[in-house]
C-alpha cells in the first residue's frame, strides 16, 4: 500500500527539526524557543498562541521556511485562509523547487474552493517531483471536485502506472468511475484496492455500494459486513488520514437507484464534507440495511438502519431505507416519520415523497398521498424506472 509523503504537519515538524539543528549550531536560543512554542501550541490546538509564536520566530528570522509554514498551518486551522496562503507563498519564494510547499498552499486554496489555483499548485509540485504517485492521486481528486472526471481518471491511471501497488489510486479511480456510472470498472478498481490493502474497511464499503446498485445483494451484504468488521478491529484513522490530507476530502457520492421491483429503492444523501469515523461506519450499516431491504429481510434492514442513525443522525439513506422497511411491514406511522426525516435531510429525493405518499394512501389520507405523488413526479421520480 502506498503512503503519503506530503502531509503539512509532518512537513512543519521536519522543517523545524532542520531549523533546530542549525539553531543549535548558531546558539540562537530565542528562535528555537519560539519554534518549539509554535509546535507545542499547534499540538494543543491553541492556534492563536501558535500564530503568535511563529510570528515571533519570523521576526527573529524572516528567512525561516519552517516558521512561515508553521504559521500558515495555524492560520489554516483558524480559518484565515488568505493569511495562510500568504505564508505558504513566502515559503515558496524562499524555496521555489520544494514540491511540499506547493502542496501546502494547495490545501488553503481548496479551503477557499479555488480548485483552479489548487490544481495549479499540484501541477507545480508534480513538475518538481514527477515520479510521485501521491501527487497524481491528489490532483485527480481536485479534478473530481471540479467535475472533470476524465482528467481525474487520467491522473489516477498515471498514479497506478507510477506505483502499481498504490491502493489509494485504485480506490480513487473507482470513486470516479462510480460518479461516471461505470459500475463494472468501479468494482474492478475497488477489488484491486482490496487486494493491495485487504483490511481497509473503506474499500469494502465502496465496493458494497456498487454491488447493491447492480442488484448483487448478497455480495453487497458480504462487503458491508467485512467493512464493519475491519472497522471494529482496525485503527481506522490510518485509512481516513490517508484521505484527509491537506484539504483533500472524502466525497460520498449522491446516488438514487431503483430496481425493477416497486418499492425497492435506495438513496444516499449527498455528503461533500469530511467523513468522520462514525459517519463511515454509519454509511456501511445504512448500505447493508438497504441490501437487506432489497432481499425483503425487513427486520434486519430496520436493525441496521437504526444503528446507522444512532451513529450518524444526518444520514438520509438510513431513514429512507428504514421507512421503506416499516412501510413493507405495515407500520405506516413509523414509515411516514422516517420518510419525512429523509425528505428534510435530502429534499431532492422524489423516491422519499413517493413512498411516503404510499404510506399516507395505506392510512386512507388521500389528500396527502396525492400531494406527495405530485411532488415525486415533479422531482422526476416514477416507480419502476431506474434513476
Amino acid at each position: 500500500m502506498c503512503t503519503r509523503r506530503y502531509v503539512l504537519v509532518v512537513l512543519t515538524a521536519t522543517l523545524c527539526l532542520a531549523c533546530a539543528g542549525s539553531l543549535r549550531a548558531s546558539e540562537s536560543r530565542p528562535l528555537a524557543d519560539a519554534m518549539e512554542r509554535g509546535q507545542s501550541s499547534m499540538a494543543k490546538s491553541d492556534f492563536n498562541a501558535s500564530v503568535s509564536a511563529y510570528t515571533e520566530a519570523i521576526r527573529l528570522d524572516p528567512q525561516s521556511i519552517a516558521a512561515h509554514v508553521g504559521r500558515g498551518n495555524a492560520y489554516r486551522w483558524k480559518g484565515e485562509r488568505d493569511k495562510a496562503i500568504a505564508d505558504f507563498t513566502e515559503a515558496i519564494r524562499l524555496d521555489p523547487k520544494n514540491p511540499e510547499l506547493f502542496v501546502a498552499r494547495s490545501g488553503a486554496y481548496l479551503d477557499k474552493g479555488d480548485y483552479t489555483a489548487a490544481i495549479a499548485d499540484y501541477t507545480a509540485a508534480i513538475l518538481h517531483d514527477p515520479k510521485n504517485a501521491q501527487l497524481r492521486v491528489d490532483r485527480g481528486r481536485v479534478w473530481e471536485y471540479k467535475g472533470e472526471y476524465d482528467k481525474a481518471v487520467a491522473d489516477f491511471t498515471e498514479a497506478i502506472r507510477l506505483d502499481p501497488k498504490c491502493s489509494r489510486a485504485y480506490a480513487a479511480r473507482g470513486e470516479a468511475y462510480t460518479v461516471m456510472g461505470d459500475n463494472d470498472k468501479a468494482i474492478f478498481d475497488y477489488s484491486e484496492a482490496i487486494q493491495l490493502d485487504p483490511k481497509n474497511p473503506l474499500h469494502y464499503g465502496a465496493r458494497g455500494g456498487r454491488w447493491e446498485v447492480k442488484g448483487e445483494h448478497d455480495k453487497a451484504i458480504a462487503d458491508f459486513t467485512k467493512g464493519i468488521r475491519y472497522y471494529d478491529s482496525t485503527k481506522v484513522s490510518r485509512f481516513l488520514d490517508a484521505e484527509k490530507r491537506v484539504g483533500v476530502r472524502v466525497a460520498v457520492v449522491a446516488v438514487e437507484q431503483s430496481t425493477s421491483e416497486a418499492g425497492s429503492v435506495q438513496i444516499t444523501a449527498n455528503e461533500n464534507s469530511d467523513v468522520g469515523f462514525g459517519s463511515w461506519k454509519a454509511f456501511a450499516f445504512a448500505g447493508r440495511g438497504g441490501a437487506w431491504l432489497s432481499k425483503k429481510e425487513y427486520d434486519k434492514a430496520i436493525k441496521d438502519c437504526t444503528e446507522a442513525i444512532r451513529l450518524d443522525p444526518s444520514r438520509a439513506d438510513a431513514y429512507y431505507n428504514r421507512g421503506q422497511a416499516y412501510l413493507k411491514t405495515g407500520d405506516f406511522d413509523k414509515a411516514i416519520a422516517d420518510l419525512t426525516e429523509a425528505i428534510r435531510l435530502y429534499p431532492k429525493s422524489g423516491a422519499s415523497y413517493y413512498y411516503r405518499g404510499l404510506a399516507y394512501q395505506k392510512k386512507g389520507d388521500t389528500k396527502k398521498a396525492k400531494e406527495d405523488f405530485a411532488q415525486a413526479k415533479k422531482l422526476g421520480y416514477e416507480p419502476g424506472q431506474n434513476h
